[in-house]
């Protein structure tokens, strides 16, 4: 909100992402609207667990309430129970002695100790559309983290795409700069070293299309805005003996892998047909403010989100998020980038896939799209399966895809990992090659920033606070927030 407000951001630009309240769940081949999930309705969830007539939310809650009691805590008390948190007296377990450190448990560890059933972990791990939630990260940070993905939770958008809000950042750093625009774009960092008789750092790039060429700039700082995979792959390209070494050096590696890379995927489409509002089991988005979904599934999609009301009203098609999905599920979209007529002839590990607007999608993506969202719409029937793809396929007028497991992004998110001090982590990590001791001349003046080494990793939020930390204790700047109430990342005890 304060960035916002400074760049002089319209606000009117601001609406509500408006989820539904109902959300259709298609699991196990069974489809349950989430309302219809309690004892009363009898419609229990088709997975052999005592908690089938609870809704999945209501699953992490007793497991939250459970280990940290109440959840009514401010972002500072969050941040310090955290770091000290032990397992109480009170929780019941078979495998945790009391005073255990939550933040050396695995959170996937802890749902199988906390229910004594492996069917409630796997609700939770399919109803709640994300598997990156319930794996084995760090138990203490994803009790109060997935408080952040229920139904009840109420999101905020950009009207015209998130795109609007990154442009009007760019305009205000070419207003701040004499009018001049200070951006280099399509280039990567290979290498960076310090200039002692400048006292400057001196960064080289080249183009990331690999059309060669090498170009050096020099800066009086250097601020890595990048998640785990890029800073690793900066310090497999740098040059020997330079600064960009040192990134390899284990005392950085061991904090550089405190968080967990997670991937994900997302398959765009465009309809010319609503077919989702006139099947066999359509998602529940006739609310007053018309909601997007999403619906859930175990299949490979996961989740779906039908944005219909601003497409309806431009006179466009319908498009359609057809699969939101990380972690596992990814490598099975993977095999459809290529073609059954195709061989890879580029190393996965490569950077190939640079920040896009997307790829398109290949036709048997598409007919693997339209399968599977017939499977969630029309049901397991095998004629009524083959309408509903017919009609699906048929409709689809482009898609695209991203895939955020790929270099030089190496996940879409990130999450910490268990057995770390995430605090300590935290604040040294900023300054990644002063950790070394004794440190490489320069080291003070090359900053690491972005979400993944945050209080709020996947939002931008965290990207936000990291940076403005750095700026607050190494710069004197004067912070936009009341840090004694909103501290930007953990403050070590």
């Amino acid at each position: 909100n304060q960035v916002i407000n400074r760049i002089g951001f319209d606000r009117n630009s601001i609406t509500d992402f408006v989820e539904t309240d109902v959300r259709m769940l298609r699991l196990r081949g069974e489809t349950i609207y989430s309302n219809s999930i309690n004892s009363t309705l009898s419609q229990p969830v088709p997975y052999n667990t005592p908690y089938r007539t609870e809704v999945v939310d209501d699953l992490f809650n007793k497991v939250s309430q459970e280990i940290a009691g109440s959840q009514d805590r401010s972002r500072a008390e969050w941040c310090l129970w955290i770091e000290t948190a032990t397992v109480p007296a009170s929780y019941t377990s078979k495998v945790y002695n009391s005073s255990a450190t939550v933040a050396n448990i695995g959170y996937w560890n802890l749902l199988y100790d906390a229910f004594n059933d492996i069917e409630a972990y796997h609700y939770c791990a399919d109803a709640g559309g994300y598997q990156s939630n319930v794996i084995n990260w760090n138990a203490a940070d994803a009790i109060p983290y997935n408080g952040e993905f229920g139904a009840d939770v109420e999101y905020l958008r950009f009207k015209g795409g998130y795109t609007t809000f990154i442009d009007a950042l760019h305009a205000a750093v070419i207003a701040n700069n004499n009018n001049q625009d200070p951006v280099v774009l399509n280039k990567r960092v290979v290498s960076f070293n310090y200039l002692s008789a400048t006292g400057q750092v001196e960064v080289t790039c080249e183009p990331i299309d690999g059309s060669g060429g090498i170009t050096a700039y020099s800066a009086d700082y250097l601020f890595l805005c990048m998640p785990r995979r890029s800073v690793e792959l900066v310090g497999q390209t740098a040059y020997d003996g330079t600064l960009a070494k040192q990134l390899n050096n284990s005392s950085v590696k061991l904090y550089l892998e405190s968080v967990i890379e997670q991937p994900s995927y997302k398959i765009g489409v465009s309809c010319n047909d609503d077919w989702f509002r006139n099947c066999t089991h359509p998602p529940r988005l006739n609310t007053p403010d018309n909601a997007w979904g999403p619906t859930v599934t175990d299949l490979p999609l996961r989740q779906i989100y039908y944005f219909t009301p601003e497409a309806q009203a431009q006179g466009k098609n319908f498009a359609i998020l057809a699969s939101y999905d990380d972690m596992r599920y990814t490598s099975f979209w993977q095999q459809f980038e290529l073609t059954t007529g195709q061989t890879r002839t580029t190393p996965l590990s490569e950077n190939y896939q640079p920040l896009s607007s997307g790829t398109p999608i290949t036709d048997e993506m598409k007919r693997m799209v339209a399968l599977q969202l017939a499977h969630v719409h029309y049901g397991s029937d095998s004629v009524n399966v083959t309408t509903g793809f017919n009609r699906i396929y048929g409709s689809i007028t482009e898609g695209y895809y991203m895939d955020w497991s790929l270099n030089p992004f190496g996940g879409g998110y990130h999450a910490w990992g268990a057995h770390y001090e995430i605090c300590d982590v935290m604040q040294n990590i900023r300054r990644p090659l002063a950790i070394i001791n004794p440190s490489p001349d320069g080291a003070d003046r090359v900053f690491l920033a972005g979400s993944a080494y945050s209080n709020d990793q996947a939002w931008v939020e965290g990207a936000f606070c990291t940076s403005e930390s750095i700026l607050t204790q190494y710069f004197n700047l004067v912070p936009m927030v009341n840090t004694t109430t909103y501290p930007l990342i953990c403050a070590c005890s």
